[in-house]
């Protein structure tokens, strides 16, 4: 755990100099050692992180790339099965089949990242927090940055390449085409009391009538449908949701996504009428607490969809660093800090086993 914290403080150090600095080369230049060292750790690692076994074992199962792609699926979308095929042509190393995958997830990451953000470190530091900043990705990981990409064209109204994007992240995970749903709602303003109105309506349906939705279901005869997406969904997913209850998982998620957007919300409410972008980003973010407290109570790993929206936070809360004075910005970071490291303490105190020690191949 020692290694992860050692990470964490030195993003918030960088962090804390970016925005009081306000200098851009060195946050650009920080930023990109940052990516850097994150792309290192994603492939040089080994046995380390959630599901690994799964992903591992598929890789090996394919003995000559390329013949027979349908019958090597195993469950798995068939772009992520076609990563798979490029990394075993070029070696049976899986090494080089997690290189592959990192090269797609960190360019997109850094690519967005940087180009959107205020305070790229400050974003990092959020990205690290709520999942390791993709070092110990899985597909619906790298399906998620591909995702970020379409977001340049939500900003410029380009529906085409949009849904291109879309399409490309689904064939990693096709939870992703769920993103479809972005485009119409960025653009929309929503007054506070209708968002409030609607997120509380939304969380009461989820948490009240899940069980009896459930019940139907079953009463139907299509409990199996239920089972079914969370065994799809649990298939080489970085989310080990399963060991907690449906209400549970609920609660947990819920209070954790209202607590930020209560902060957006409070602060940023009056900024995000003559901000077109940080209105959109809140949308979205908004968008997927509605679904998560709609989805969940049906199949659990339904609530990991909303992953697509929550990622936005990493944009989003830059900006109540942006206008603030000196020492605003620095109690807000003070208490961004002890949310953030609570964050990741809770995810890594959770599976211990499936982070600590990190390995590496070069231990085998």
């Amino acid at each position: 755990m020692i290694l992860y914290f050692f990470i964490f403080f030195l993003l918030l150090s960088g962090a804390l100099l970016e925005i009081i600095s306000n200098n851009k080369k060195f946050s650009q230049s920080t930023f990109t050692f940052f990516i850097f060292c994150f792309f290192i750790l994603s492939f040089i690692r080994w046995e380390t992180g959630t599901d690994w076994t799964p992903y591992y074992d598929v890789f090996k199962s394919i003995e000559i790339p390329w013949e027979t792609l349908t019958d090597y699926l195993h469950g798995f979308e068939p772009g992520f099965m076609i990563l798979y095929n490029i990394a075993k042509s070029i070696s049976d190393s899986y090494t080089i089949m997690l290189l592959t995958e990192a090269i797609i997830l960190y360019f997109c990451i850094y690519y967005f990242i940087k180009a959107h953000s205020f305070y790229p470190i400050l974003s990092l530091l959020i990205y690290y927090s709520m999942s390791f900043a993709g070092i110990f990705f899985v597909r619906q990981n790298i399906a998620m940055a591909i995702l970020l990409c379409s977001l340049k064209y939500i900003y410029e109204k380009k529906i085409i390449p949009f849904i291109l994007i879309v399409i490309i992240a689904a064939s990693i995970h096709r939870t992703a085409i769920i993103f479809l749903i972005a485009y119409p709602f960025f653009y929309k303003f929503y007054k506070l009391k209708s968002i409030i109105l609607v997120t509380l309506l939304a969380s009461i349906i989820g948490i009240t009538l899940g069980k009896l939705m459930l019940t139907f279901l079953g009463e139907l005869g299509l409990g199996i449908i239920s089972a079914k997406v969370n065994a799809y969904l649990d298939a080489g997913t970085d989310d080990n949701a399963t060991t907690f209850s449906t209400t549970g998982v609920l609660i947990r998620g819920l209070i954790n996504r209202a607590f930020l957007i209560i902060v957006y919300l409070s602060i940023l409410n009056n900024e995000r009428k003559n901000n077109v972008i940080l209105n959109g980003l809140i949308n979205l973010n908004i968008l997927g607490i509605i679904l998560y407290v709609i989805l969940t109570p049906i199949a659990f790993s339904l609530g990991r969809i909303t992953a697509y929206f929550d990622i936005l936070q990493i944009f989003i809360i830059p900006y109540l660093f942006i206008n603030s004075s000196l020492k605003t910005k620095c109690n807000l970071l003070f208490l961004l800090s002890l949310y953030l490291g609570l964050r990741l303490y809770t995810a890594i105190a959770a599976f211990p086993e499936e982070y600590i020690p990190y390995k590496t191949f070069l231990e085998y």
